[in-house]
């Protein structure tokens, strides 16, 4: 593997994404669906204390989206902090990334799948994903798919 000792202080690299600010329409959507289930839903149980937790839960659902959520690697591994909770892993816990168009999802076993995506981490970019590529190809490999056999 590409690992470097553990200890290296040069790297520190951090940065936060708001995908609701970068993409307002599909927040705006959103709000909207939320707000038409609350309605849905009020009007169906007769209630309005049902649509308010079903404008909760849509919004809740959506949380990932519409908060902010600051990302930062160094040393010590990848951290992920949103508004309401924290993810870590260090560099011995992952074992390779895959970059997509907007994203870097980080896995935890040399050939990523869902699963181990899901254990891994997800990273959203705000158009420094060179810069957070490089950083990562200084612990982990970044994975390449294996040429389709003839």
């Amino acid at each position: 593997m590409n690992r470097q000792a553990s200890s290296d202080p040069a790297l520190q690299l951090t940065w936060a994404v708001w995908p609701a600010a970068q993409r307002p329409a599909q927040a705006a959507g959103l709000a909207a669906m939320a707000l038409l289930v609350a309605v849905f839903c009020s009007v169906s149980f007769g209630g309005i204390a049902y649509g308010l937790v079903a404008f909760v839960v849509v919004l809740a659902a959506g949380a990932p989206f519409l908060l902010p959520c600051t990302y930062t690697l160094d040393s010590q591994g990848l951290h992920v902090r949103g508004v309401f909770w924290h993810k870590s892993r260090s560099w011995d816990q992952v074992a390779c990334y895959l970059r997509g168009p907007d994203f870097i999802a980080v896995s935890t076993q040399a050939e990523p799948t869902h699963r181990a995506i899901s254990d891994g981490l997800i990273l959203r970019l705000a158009g420094n994903g060179d810069e957070v590529e490089a950083a990562l190809s200084r612990y982990i490999p970044n994975w390449e798919r294996p040429p389709e056999a003839p």
